[in-house]
């Protein structure tokens, strides 16, 4: 299957603001300040614009990538949280002006890579390019 890169930016930006907050109690235990579960389900009916396929395919790529953790290794369950790799690449990529440009700098889809994209958007970033 082929990666679309729209999506799986979109999940990124979709997981940024849906999952639940993170803390430590008394105790040592982990909890959450929010109840509500970032589901695939949730996630696909959220991202109506991508057929099922390519939702799953991105996320299942990100957990591979190590950007997103899930309680399912293929992504099918709950989303944990963005890891730090993750919020790196998504720092590269969250301005919508900044994506239209790297996507415009690399030129071909084929040329789409996870590699292409953090090294044009370093380049963007310092006036490389």
């Amino acid at each position: 299957m082929k990666m679309n890169f729209d999506c799986m930016r979109d999940v990124l930006l979709w997981l940024e603001l849906n999952l639940p907050t993170e803390f430590i109690a008394v105790g040592g235990k982990t909890g959450t300040n929010d109840s509500n579960k970032c589901t695939i389900g949730n996630l696909k009916e959220a991202m109506s614009q991508y057929s099922s396929e390519e939702v799953c395919y991105a996320c299942e790529k990100l957990v591979e990538l190590e950007f997103i953790k899930s309680t399912d290794m293929l992504a099918y369950g709950t989303f944990v949280a963005i890891t730090a790799a993750g919020h790196q690449f998504l720092a590269n990529i969250h301005n919508a002006e900044r994506w239209g440009q790297i996507k415009e700098a690399i030129g071909s889809e084929e040329l789409l890579s996870i590699g292409n994209i953090e090294q044009v958007s370093t380049a963007l970033l310092f006036g490389s390019l």
